[in-house]
């Protein structure tokens, strides 16, 4: 399977939330029971990593068929670029990894800054 390709905006100092359905050719919710994932954003492919979300820290949640990613306000405060690359990578059980999801993220600067 083709990685899909997607474009995200994310906005600094905002809680970043997300749900994506995973469904089959047939519509069916794939199976992600010992799956674990990796999502990674970068200024560039071979950059630093900026911002990791996973399973392991928590900032992605897998059920059958549904990918939550979900970063808190404080997080994505500390977020200093404005543009960049990100792909989300699934880990089976058996060792095979996917990557489902790939793309370039767009940041806009916060604005109004709780606690200033």
């Amino acid at each position: 399977m083709a990685p899909v390709k997607l474009s995200l905006d994310i906005k600094q100092g905002d809680t970043f939330h997300e749900e994506w359905g995973w469904t089959d050719s047939v519509g069916a919710p794939v199976p992600l029971a010992g799956c674990t994932a990796l999502m990674q954003l970068r200024a560039w492919v071979g950059a630093g990593v900026a911002l990791e979300l996973s399973t392991e820290n928590g900032r992605i949640a897998l059920s059958d068929g549904l990918i939550v990613l979900d970063v808190p306000a404080t997080d994505m405060q500390a977020l200093t670029l404005s543009s960049g690359v990100f792909d989300l990578q699934i880990e089976y059980a058996d060792g095979r990894v996917a990557t489902l999801a790939t793309g370039r993220f767009q940041v806009s600067p916060d604005i109004a800054i709780r606690g200033q």
